[in-house]
């Protein structure tokens, strides 16, 4: 419940993105953010299952508005997650098309000096290396 009220705040979404590989700079962006989407949903199943009324006494508690509100906050940020990385994925892509572009642009200017030459050949083999 509490991690689920924490997505009021920027400060609370970072901390589900972030989750325990906080010290993991080497790992795949894209597969932090299915592991913050599962564990919400796993926080969120979690709430669905809990009951909506629960009698404390002789007070019968009632949480479903309370349920229903996480519910919408972690749906809510689900989907702001997959915007997030749609636009960061578009960013990666065009910074790759333009760097592509660019070198593309570079080798077929012909070489009037043996250091051009050089450098040419050396791109050439960093374009080749980034094949993979």
């Amino acid at each position: 419940m509490r991690q689920l009220s924490n997505l009021r705040t920027e400060r609370g979404k970072k901390r589900i993105l972030r989750g325990a590989q906080a010290g993991e700079l080497d790992q795949d962006p894209v597969q932090r953010y299915k592991e913050a989407i599962e564990s919400l949903n796993d926080v969120m199943n979690d709430v669905k299952n809990k009951q909506q009324q629960k009698p404390e006494q002789f007070i019968i508690l009632d949480c479903s508005k309370l349920k229903n509100s996480l519910i919408e906050y972690g749906t809510d940020f689900i989907q702001q997650i997959f915007a997030h990385l749609i636009k960061e994925s578009k960013e990666d892509l065009n910074a790759l098309l333009n760097e592509f572009t660019d070198t593309v642009e570079e080798l077929k200017t012909p070489p009037t000096q043996l250091e051009h030459l050089k450098k040419n050949k050396d791109l050439y083999h960093d374009v080749r290396a980034k094949l993979t």
